[in-house]
């Protein structure tokens, strides 16, 4: 009898592996071993052809197989290997397609891009709208376009920031309450600086972050012993956008970061993920209430 086809999870589509049966130790490590050499021989074969975005798409897939989170499932007559997507069920409902591009597109400054609808649309309905009352806007920086051209904040504060040795492929700028993004990696960033968007959303002063003014989060923060990865150690406005993506389950195919989880988060910093549950519960949508009231006042 012929062994199953194995693939790899698409993080662009990933599966719901609470409705999958899980496979067993070793039925995992065979599938993972089948798809490490698979791997392998694409990256000596996109090597020798030049293809420099391949073979970093390959790393980042063989970096993947390093994740102890990662398992084989039952799909039909195939397995697929993958990180534990739906393993903790949220609150935060992912909004279909069409009322996604619909709420996107109160964000977006021209047409919303596809991958940006689909990233955001895993936020829900109640913080896209929130999002929106606040008056946050989202712009796609061309490539060879300054980020400086785009936002007088970066023109004023960080004008060469497009020349920094690693510049980011996005930006939220809490002055302008404005998200700006590359087209190269528009997926796992526009999640991210989404997340920054909904700090400062969140926030009670003006030009703030909620960050910044939860004690509550600011003790997490500071007596954290399982962030969610690396960056989310680095500041608190990391902490919380990093474990907001991590919850919403957004990742990026192209990104050596290994993927994150409701699951890792849950397991790692279970306090960030019940504050960050209690936000989308109630924080989120009693912000949009109480914006919808506020008279307009300029900024």
């Amino acid at each position: 009898m012929a062994a199953p086809r194995v693939f790899l999870a698409d993080l662009s589509d990933p599966p719901d592996t609470a409705s999958l049966p899980p496979c067993d130790e070793s039925e995992t490590a065979d599938a993972v071993e089948r798809v490490r050499m698979r791997l392998l021989r694409q990256r000596r074969r996109w090597l020798h052809a030049g293809d420099r975005a391949r073979v970093d798409l390959a790393i980042a897939r063989l970096r993947r197989l390093q994740n102890p989170q990662l398992s084989a499932y039952h799909r039909g007559g195939d397995l697929v290997l993958s990180e534990p997507f739906n393993g903790v069920a949220g609150v935060a409902q992912r909004v279909d397609k069409r009322q996604a591009a619909k709420l996107v597109g109160l964000l977006a400054d021209g047409d919303a891009q596809s991958e940006i609808v689909d990233a955001l649309s895993h936020y829900g309905q109640a913080a896209l709208a929130a999002a929106a009352a606040a008056g946050v806007r989202i712009a796609t920086v061309p490539e060879g376009q300054a980020f400086s051209t785009f936002s007088s904040a970066v023109a004023r504060c960080a004008p060469a920031i497009d020349q920094w040795p690693s510049p980011p492929s996005g930006l939220f700028i809490v002055d302008e309450k404005r998200i700006l993004l590359r087209a190269r990696s528009l997926r796992m960033t526009a999640a991210h600086e989404f997340a920054h968007a909904l700090d400062a959303v969140l926030a009670r002063k003006r030009r703030s972050y909620f960050s910044y003014e939860s004690e509550e989060l600011r003790y997490y923060f500071a007596t954290s012993t399982g962030f969610i990865n690396e960056y989310a150690a680095s500041s608190l406005d990391e902490y919380f956008a990093e474990s907001m993506r991590a919850y919403v389950e957004v990742n990026d195919e192209r990104c050596a970061w290994l993927p994150v989880t409701r699951q890792d988060l849950y397991l790692r910093d279970p306090r960030m993920f019940a504050l960050i549950e209690r936000l989308f519960m109630t924080g989120l949508a009693a912000t949009e209430r109480r914006r919808a009231r506020r008279p307009h006042v300029p900024e």
